[in-house]
Parts: C-alpha cells; sequence; structure tokens
C-alpha cells in the first residue's frame, strides 16, 4: 500500500508539472492600453511616438472622450518608448492595440525599421491594422465622431465596412512584413485623413520597397482591387451620358490573370468577370449598358497600370503572376522588372452580367 500511495503521489506531482499558470502577473488597474499607436519621424529625425490609451469607465470626464494622448520621442523605439513609461502613471500596454497609424514624412524615409520592431515585439497582435496619413498624428487622433466616442473603434469600424464595399485596400501588420520580404510584392495600404469630426477614407498609399513614393486615387484604388482580385461586393457607379449614371450592386467578382513572356516583351491578359444588380438607372439616352459598365471596369483598371508606370513600382503584383509561372525568366528578369512593366503590352477584358436590366417606362 505504502508502494502505490508513493507511485501514485509521483504521478501527481508529475502531471502538475504539465499544467499551465500565469507568469509575469499584471493587475489590469496597473495597465494603460494602447488602442492606436502612430509613428513618425519628429522635426530631428527621431522615432516619434503618439500613443492613444482608453480610460477606464469611472475616470471618464462628462463628454470628454474616454480616451487620452500621449506623445514621446527618442532616437530609436525603444527609448521612445522609454520616454512613453515616464510620462504615464501606468503600464503603457501593447497587447489591445487596434491600429498603427503611420506618418506620411516615416512612410517617405522608409517603413522597415518599424515594421521589423512591430513584428518583433511579443506583445504585438500581427493582424493589427495599419494606415498612412498626411495629417499631423496629434491632430488625427483628437477628431472625435461625431457617432462613435472612441476613435480607434470608429476607424477600424470605417476598415471593416469599407473593405467589404471594395473602398479600400485592406492592410495589416503581417501583410506588410510579407510584401517586404517577398522579392515580388511592393506594399499598399490605405490612407486615412480626418475633418473636424470624422475621419475619410479611399486613397492608397503606394510603396516600392520600404519606401512611400506616391498614392492612388478612388478610381485607381478600385482598379488595383480589381487586378488583384479582390472585389467582394459594394457599388460601382458608371456614367453614361452628360451629367447623368448607373449605380450597380456588385454581387461577385472574380479576375485572372494570365502572364506570358513573348518576343522579348512581357504580355498581360486580364479577364474580370462580374456580377451586377441594376440599382438606380438615370441615364437619358438609353445606353448598351453591359457594354458601358464593361468599359467602365476597363478604365478603372487602365488608370491604376499608368499610375504603375508613372512611379516605376509594380504595386499591382504582376510579378508575382510571372514568377510563379516563369520563375528562371524571372531571376534573369527581375532586375529589369520596372522597364519591362512600362514596356509590357495588357489585353484588359470585362465580362459583366447585369440583373434586373429591364426598361422603366419615362
Amino acid at each position: 500500500m505504502k508502494r502505490k500511495g508513493f507511485s501514485l503521489l509521483i504521478v501527481l506531482l508529475t502531471v502538475c508539472l504539465t499544467l499551465s499558470g500565469c507568469w509575469s502577473r499584471r493587475e489590469m488597474e496597473g495597465l494603460a492600453y494602447i488602442l492606436i499607436l502612430g509613428i513618425d519621424r519628429s522635426e530631428t529625425g527621431d522615432i516619434k511616438l503618439v500613443a492613444q490609451f482608453g480610460l477606464p469607465a469611472t475616470e471618464e470626464a462628462g463628454d470628454e472622450p474616454p480616451v487620452t494622448t500621449i506623445t514621446a520621442e527618442g532616437r530609436d523605439f525603444n527609448e521612445a518608448l522609454d520616454d512613453m513609461f515616464t510620462q504615464s502613471s501606468r503600464r503603457p500596454y501593447l497587447s489591445h492595440l487596434r491600429l498603427v497609424v503611420l506618418g506620411e514624412e516615416l512612410a517617405k524615409s522608409g517603413i522597415w525599421q518599424s515594421m521589423d520592431f512591430l513584428r518583433r515585439d511579443v506583445r504585438m497582435r500581427l493582424n493589427t491594422k495599419i494606415v498612412v496619413t498626411q495629417e499631423d498624428l496629434e491632430d488625427l487622433l483628437e477628431t472625435v465622431e461625431t457617432m462613435h466616442s472612441q476613435p480607434a473603434l470608429a476607424i477600424i469600424d470605417q476598415f471593416r465596412f469599407n473593405a467589404e464595399r471594395s473602398r479600400i485596400v485592406r492592410a495589416e501588420i503581417m501583410d506588410v512584413v510579407a510584401m517586404l520580404l517577398e522579392p515580388d510584392l511592393e506594399p499598399v495600404m490605405p490612407m486615412i485623413e480626418a475633418g473636424e469630426d470624422r475621419f475619410t477614407m479611399g486613397e492608397t498609399a503606394i510603396f516600392s520597397g520600404p519606401i512611400m513614393v506616391g498614392q492612388a486615387n478612388k478610381n485607381q484604388t478600385f482598379g488595383l482591387l480589381l487586378l488583384q482580385n479582390r472585389v467582394r461586393g459594394g457599388v460601382v457607379v458608371v456614367p453614361c451620358g452628360e451629367d447623368t449614371h448607373a449605380a450597380l450592386q456588385i454581387l461577385s467578382s472574380n479576375t485572372n490573370i494570365e502572364t506570358s513572356w513573348l518576343d522579348d516583351q512581357l504580355h498581360v491578359s486580364v479577364l474580370v468577370e462580374s456580377k451586377m444588380q441594376l440599382n438606380e438607372f438615370a441615364c437619358t439616352d438609353a445606353p448598351d449598358l453591359q457594354r458601358t459598365v464593361e468599359h467602365h471596369l476597363v478604365n478603372l483598371m487602365n488608370e491604376t497600370i499608368e499610375l504603375s508606370r508613372d512611379l516605376d513600382t509594380d504595386f499591382m503584383g504582376l510579378a508575382f503572376h510571372f514568377r510563379r509561372t516563369y520563375p528562371e525568366q524571372w531571376s534573369a528578369l527581375r532586375d529589369r522588372w520596372p522597364e519591362i512593366l512600362n514596356e509590357a503590352s495588357f489585353d484588359l477584358q470585362s465580362r459583366v452580367h447585369i440583373r434586373r436590366q429591364g426598361q422603366i417606362p419615362r
């Protein structure tokens, strides 16, 4: 019996060693949860961090939003974080971060140091959303949405429903890091601006490697989403005459891209197949709506391709398709890719099926 009891004790102790437990315990009352982290360059070239913290409900003051903001600077990220710690009575905590905002000055000087810091920090969630802004970070984070009390949650909500409507590109920390590490992909990120009482999105920051080289307008952004097969819904408004238009709901969309190398030239074939539903028809001359919509989608893709040529960067990801089809040719042509893209021939096609296209008597 003694031996059985001793053996049972050994088994129980062994099982206890495999059980998980708490480590590095921190009380909630001693933490300051960072909801938005802004990163930019200061006037002296140092790293500038602007952190927006959520306040506990007991600390809300009247009609003021339940957030507070701290600005810190340093020669690198760790020094800037140390400066932030000295300004806060609670420990700044990154695990609840919802959004990273990169200032335009930082984006144009290069983002690799920032992205490397973010991906190495174990407290950081790699699915955190990331955007670029031309606004001053403090001014941006002081914006109070009339329909939302916390700027971070307001921006996240805008991310969600504008991505569903195919109005912005999606970008998370892990996406941007992957694009920087791949030799045939260039980062793209949504841009955000702020007015007196609201945030606006729709344009896209374009990068060549880690450096921002330009931006795409709303039409070029939609063309990019078409070329990257990321259109899932939303409404497309098609001009069909002088000051008239038709509005169509996108039910589904699929883009197929094929690349080939013939006669020392890159050839790109793009076919977009879409199903749409007619929502509004204000055209006065009753055009062939299907052809009008197809032509409109091709024009949007053309605008995006021209921007890519102007900026000498393949942010559309055509190299991604070419490299996986012709790996040996890619190795030989890689260093000349911007020149090859400028001389490439494109065959852009769109096929649209429209529901509820019957005419309405006037």
